[in-house]
């Protein structure tokens, strides 16, 4: 049994140290708190670790998805940080070609030599969701924003194949970060497609 905890809560330090270096956590940092780890001795301290490691991840998780939203990162790169979120599904309100709004989970990302815009929807109260794919084109904002039910959002224009699609954020910082996001991943693409 003592093997068995001692695999264990090495293997539960290693994960934590590898998620915290990533995360931008000290290397001093680092070491103790693994050093910690793989002197548990009994299953309660292996079971507190586990716990608070998992809330630690968590928040780490959760304050990386802040920075990509609002542009800020170790590495002063907006664009870059910031795609990162949009490759992820984030749900925004949405108007679709035919001119209805919606509520859509939004991801841009780049495929073969496209980028895509795919627009999710739930379905049975999430048991499964459905996907639209569009070629965005160009993306622009006209710097104004529109009121959709009461509420004053941005809309980040995407020219599509299928017509025109209307991403509304809830601030002009979000608007500027995707469409920022949006242009470095179009220009990536129109890079590579040149060399070829």
């Amino acid at each position: 049994m003592g093997t068995v905890l001692a695999s264990a809560a090495a293997l539960v330090a290693t994960v934590c140290a590898e998620a915290a270096e990533l995360a931008g956590t000290n290397r001093s940092g680092v070491t103790s708190a693994v050093k910690t780890g793989v002197e548990s001795c009994s299953s309660a301290e292996l079971l507190t670790l586990t716990a608070t490691a998992a809330t630690c991840l968590r928040g780490a998780a959760a304050l990386k998805l802040r920075a990509d939203v609002r542009g800020i990162g170790s590495n002063n790169n907006s664009v870059g940080t910031s795609t990162t979120s949009i490759h992820k599904d984030t749900t925004l309100r949405v108007r679709l070609p035919c001119g209805s709004v919606r509520l859509r989970k939004v991801a841009v990302f780049p495929q073969c030599d496209r980028v895509v815009l795919r627009l999710g929807k739930k379905h049975l109260h999430g048991a499964f969701s459905t996907y639209k794919n569009y070629e965005v084109l160009d993306v622009s904002s006209n710097g104004g924003d529109v009121v959709v039910d009461g509420m004053v959002l941005f809309p980040l224009v995407l020219r599509t194949a299928a017509g025109v699609v209307q991403l509304l954020l809830d601030s002009q910082m979000h608007c500027k970060v995707w469409k920022n996001a949006i242009e470095g991943i179009l220009s990536d693409q129109n890079v590579k497609h040149a060399k070829l």
